[in-house]
């Protein structure tokens, strides 16, 4: 006999069916530019920051770096973004938008602004602003947990190098960690 999930958990399925229903929507609209999600990340943060470091870049979007530079090496391909040495330290790289990097932003982030838009719009303003608080709060909450989580997990494996990003010996522990909590 199955338990029905705790309210917290149903919760946290309707947060993620109803991301994952607008991430589909927009990952089709980038799809029409030949853009993924993780690309079109990278032209919004060079739009935003341009001549970023590839580091800062990595840590800004929650990848590794090498994540990133796999990335970039396809976008510089592409002529959407151009490595340019940095003047002071030869090993390192910043990043700017290509004029056809700029022009493919400049056109798909607010495409994208209003399709999100489009979506809120389905709530009334008071909820809309409701959400907003919620998140804002459960967002700043859930970092620091993580830190603590992390922390503590890093400490118990000797394993400083754990970082929380999606994808890192760090995210596999706590969804294993997670798993193991709802079936207990």
């Amino acid at each position: 006999m199955s338990q029905r999930p705790i309210a917290e958990v149903r919760t946290w399925l309707y947060l993620i069916r109803a991301v994952t229903k607008i991430e589909r929507r927009l990952a089709a609209q980038l799809e029409r530019s030949d853009l993924t999600p993780a690309q079109f990340e990278v032209l919004v943060q060079l739009q935003r920051t341009p001549h970023i470091l590839q580091q800062q870049l990595a840590d800004q979007m929650l990848v590794t770096k090498g994540n990133v530079v796999g990335l970039l090496n396809r976008m510089e391909c592409a002529g959407l973004v151009k490595r340019q040495a940095h003047p002071e330290d030869g090993r390192a790289y910043l990043l700017c938008l290509t004029e056809r990097g700029a022009t493919l932003a400049a056109q798909v982030i607010p495409e994208h602004e209003a399709l999100v838009a489009e979506y809120f719009a389905l709530l009334t303003p008071e909820d809309r602003g409701s959400l907003h608080d919620v998140l804002r709060r459960f967002n700043h909450a859930s970092g620091a947990y993580s830190a603590r989580v992390f922390a503590k997990l890093a400490a118990e494996h000797d394993r400083p190098d754990y970082r929380i990003f999606r994808g890192g010996p760090a995210w596999s522990q706590m969804l294993r960690s997670i798993g193991s909590t709802l079936r207990a």
